[in-house]
């Protein structure tokens, strides 16, 4: 940094340098509110030097892994009052993967109420939402319960070029605390206590919006919708979305999380008693020059007029009634409406997944996953195995089609559309670039 009060700056007197202590260190330095503001995105504040060799220790280890998705959960025991830090790190896989890979995870310590069971039923003390960090802190003072506080680990771990991936959980405290990890998360505590950090950040738009993308995710599988609905959480989220109604980003992740639950029939019927169309074609209305709203919500609207199944995209069911992978008729621009599944035996999972057809050919007999129903291309026909091929995939000539869509446009093909033969696609228009280049301060 060259600007004003910076090392070789003139606006440094004697007089002012000895007012503050000014001195000369590498890699310090003084900078005016505005140009930190202009610069900087992010302050981390470091607890350096607050925790001395008085404070206990406990630490944990682990990994996540196919049998384990999810975080870890430990019951904490406090006789005293308490205060607590922690802090939860991994292994940052961005530097191996590549920036989309699905990386975030949160912590949420919580204590039960009298009513278990439902969306309000864990008293939030302290949490951090779901952050795509390596490592994520929080700090709590604690009362002495004869009932144990719970930390809830939120994770989403997954790329096919690992297998597991570490973490390490460390508590510091003041006083001495007693902590039980439990053999196996029970993943309704984990998506109780994402709901009561929501609960609790009602008025923050960012942090609902935030959490209710952390629900859209899990509610992807069928035992999670399940969960959300019989805890009571549908009439809630609808109150939230309306109450945010002319919030964008809000009613995107509302519209998504609500067509993941649309896909469990039972949950479809509680959603059409709700009348959740019409808050659906209330949030068109309102967003109408948004397209991705406007598409969201017309593939819900569907999905939730009918009467079994979900609403499957024709190109989709022609290829399923070819027994052809679908990805011969998306190719690797084009995501359609489809049930796919995660292969843990060949660690495709989280944002990679395998058609219904694979399912039952290249990858049959594997540790196969629920099916979830998205937009998606196979990435078994994409080729993402190295060294395996897949036998499903078919030409487009062969299930007598001539081109492939871009993307869900209105259930059907333009015979009297001129665009060229495939493959294909429009690219987006370039983004333009931000006027300043963020950066990261960390304060000690």
């Amino acid at each position: 940094f060259n600007g004003d009060w910076s090392n070789n700056s003139n606006n440094w007197t004697p007089e002012l340098k000895k007012l503050v202590d000014w001195k000369y260190e590498p890699g310090t330095f003084w900078i005016g509110f505005s140009d930190f503001m202009n610069l900087f995105g992010e302050v981390t504040v470091c607890l350096f030097g607050l925790i001395d060799d008085k404070w206990h220790l406990r630490q944990l280890k682990g990994e996540y892994n196919n049998e384990n998705m999810y975080g870890p959960q430990i019951e904490i025991y406090v006789k005293k009052k308490t205060k607590l830090f922690v802090s939860l790190s991994k292994r940052d896989l961005r530097f191996s993967c590549g920036a989309d890979i699905d990386n975030r995870h949160g912590l949420y310590l919580v204590k039960k109420k009298d009513q278990l069971g439902k969306y309000d039923s864990l008293q939030l003390i302290s949490g951090t939402a779901d952050w795509a960090r390596r490592e994520i802190t929080l700090s709590a003072e604690l009362e002495p319960s004869e009932e144990p506080y719970l930390l809830v680990c939120s994770a989403r771990i997954g790329n096919i070029k690992f297998e597991s991936v570490t973490w390490t959980l460390m508590f510091y405290s003041n006083e001495e605390i007693q902590i039980s990890q439990r053999p196996k998360p029970i993943v309704s505590d984990l998506l109780l206590g994402v709901m009561a950090y929501m609960n609790s950040k009602i008025d923050n738009l960012h942090e609902v919006s935030r959490m209710i993308f952390v629900l859209m995710h899990y509610a992807y599988y069928h035992d999670n919708r399940t969960i959300i609905c019989n805890a009571g959480a549908l009439p809630w989220i609808i109150e939230v979305t309306k109450k945010y109604i002319k919030d964008k980003d809000i009613q995107k992740e509302a519209i998504s999380l609500f067509w993941n639950l649309s896909c469990d029939l039972k949950v479809r019927a509680l959603l059409n008693d709700l009348d959740t169309k019409s808050l659906i074609a209330s949030i068109k209305e309102h967003h109408y020059k948004n397209v991705e709203i406007q598409e969201l919500s017309d593939i819900t609207l569907r999905n939730l007029s009918l009467d079994k199944g979900n609403a499957m995209d024709p190109l989709i069911e022609k290829s399923i009634i070819a027994n052809a992978c679908t990805f011969s008729v998306t190719g690797e621009k084009t995501f359609l409406l489809q049930s796919w599944h995660d292969c843990y035996s060949c660690n495709l999972r989280s944002g990679y997944g395998i058609c219904s057809i694979c399912v039952v050919t290249c990858h049959k007999g594997h540790n196969i996953s629920p099916p979830k129903f998205s937009r998606f291309f196979c990435d078994c026909g994409h080729g993402a195995l190295k060294g395996k091929k897949c036998v499903s995939v078919k030409s487009l000539a062969d299930l007598g089609l001539q081109r492939r869509r871009e993307k869900d446009e209105d259930f059907r093909e333009k015979e009297d559309d001129p665009l060229p033969d495939p493959p294909f696609f429009i690219p987006p228009e370039p983004k333009k670039p931000k006027k300043t280049d963020k950066k990261f301060a960390t304060i000690f």
